[in-house]
């Protein structure tokens, strides 16, 4: 007998996934959402303008599991946007944001539930960075503490693997860039008194595109100094410093 799925006005986690011509992988990532062991949550899905048939894929999931939740733009806007429209429609104390072509094992909104109940506020954890072309796996352990200067070196927090409690933290959104802009989200977020926590298990599956935005490493170093500079006001000394750790942290990320 297939189970009985109940909704609440407000859920306890709100997941935020972008969606823009990702009829590839959207299946894989919201089939995953659907074998959570913890299941009071609920999919906000943002078809930011795609040009493939990921939109109807998405409606198979919203039209058999209200917890799953369609919101169409005519015309693509970027991620910024889109997020920013996810958690305008979100109602969960969590929040989590998830791409389109990542997935979680089925145990990860329970670990992190019990994390939260804990007094934390914000949690990341491991992940697996499984490279598209080739299915080779790395799995990569993230420290358990993290400031605000630790994050201005390096960003080792992918999008995909963290949740925000929103009542403590409120609704701080993105700015509209087109790279980096979960890293900024981050910096602006860790500016704030926040109790933070990485877990040391495997709660992500993390999909390596080569052709992906974050794989272009020239605009990835021009865009850290712009974020030193322009967003975080960084004095240039201090910014060259934090270049220089950004540069060696990146390379050592891809040994």
């Amino acid at each position: 007998m297939k189970k009985k799925i109940k909704t609440k006005k407000n859920p306890t986690f709100s997941v935020i996934i972008p969606c823009y011509n990702a009829a590839s992988t959207i299946q894989r990532t919201l089939f995953a959402l659907t074998q959570q062991t913890f299941d009071d949550f609920e999919a906000i899905i943002i078809n930011d303008g795609s040009e493939d048939l990921g939109p109807q894929i998405v409606k198979k999931f919203t039209s058999n599991d209200p917890r799953f939740k369609l919101i169409n733009i005519t015309q693509n806007q970027g991620l910024s946007n889109a997020r920013n429209i996810g958690l305008d429609y979100s109602s969960g104390k969590y929040i989590c944001f998830l791409d389109s072509d990542d997935w979680w094992p089925s145990n990860k909104l329970e670990v992190f539930k019990k994390h939260f109940n804990k007094g934390y506020d914000f949690l990341f954890s491991d992940y697996t960075r499984v490279y598209e072309n080739t299915k080779k796996e790395i799995y990569v352990k993230v420290k358990k503490e993290i400031k605000y200067e630790d994050l201005l070196m390096f960003n080792p927090i992918p999008l995909s693997t963290a949740a925000l409690n929103s009542e403590k933290l409120g609704m701080i959104k993105f700015k509209d860039i087109k790279l980096s802009e979960d890293w900024v989200f981050w910096l602006d977020l860790f500016k704030n008194k926040i109790r933070p926590l990485g877990i040391n298990k495997n709660l992500m599956f993390y999909n390596v595109n080569s052709n992906s935005l974050s794989s272009n490493k020239l605009k990835m170093i021009s865009r850290a100094w712009y974020i030193y500079r322009h967003y975080q006001g960084v004095s240039f000394l201090r910014a060259s410093f934090y270049l220089v750790v950004y540069i060696i942290n990146a390379i050592k990320k891809r040994l």
